[in-house]
């Protein structure tokens, strides 16, 4: 609790206005801890156990926005809230995919079908988490990639999303 804390308050302190965080290892019942460290909003994706997955939103106190929908897998894998801020409609995606190459090629189709269904904007996509690979040879030692990787260049490709450190 003293970790959860410790990062939401470091989040705040530092005046990060919306942050996605990943293997939160966050139930119903810890939830009430992480809101102790964070002003804003906390949306969670829970998960069944409360040793693995789990990811959350984070929404600064100050950040004037308007929360539209929420959406969330059963898995506590992934979440999707879609928000207006200024007038201008966002989809955030926070996602944490599995280690298993082959779950996670399985995930990552699912999860394109998640955003397609749930999003509501479609030029202002924001797709965010831990995606356990790479799409590009220059953030990896190795020149090899399994299938994940080109399955994530597709999405990006399919929902015209760019990688923002390639830019």
């Amino acid at each position: 609790s003293s970790k959860r804390y410790n990062i939401c308050s470091w989040l705040r302190d530092n005046k990060f206005h919306i942050c996605l965080l990943q293997e939160t290892y966050c139930t119903k019942d810890i939830e009430v801890i992480m809101k102790k460290g964070w002003n804003g909003e906390i949306i969670n994706s829970h998960s069944e156990s409360s040793h693995s997955k789990g990811v959350c939103i984070l929404f600064a106190k100050d950040l004037a926005y308007n929360n539209i929908s929420v959406h969330c897998d059963n898995g506590g894998r992934t979440l999707l809230v879609n928000i207006e801020m200024n007038g201008v409609v966002y989809s955030i995606c926070n996602v944490y995919c599995p280690n298993d190459v082959t779950d996670r090629v399985k995930y990552l189709a699912e999860t394109k079908c998640f955003i397609q269904k749930h999003a509501v904007a479609k030029q202002n996509i924001y797709l965010g988490g831990d995606f356990n690979c790479v799409e590009s040879p220059l953030d990896k030692v190795s020149q090899r990639f399994e299938k994940s990787s080109s399955t994530l260049t597709q999405i990006n490709n399919d929902l015209n999303l760019i990688d923002i450190w390639r830019v």
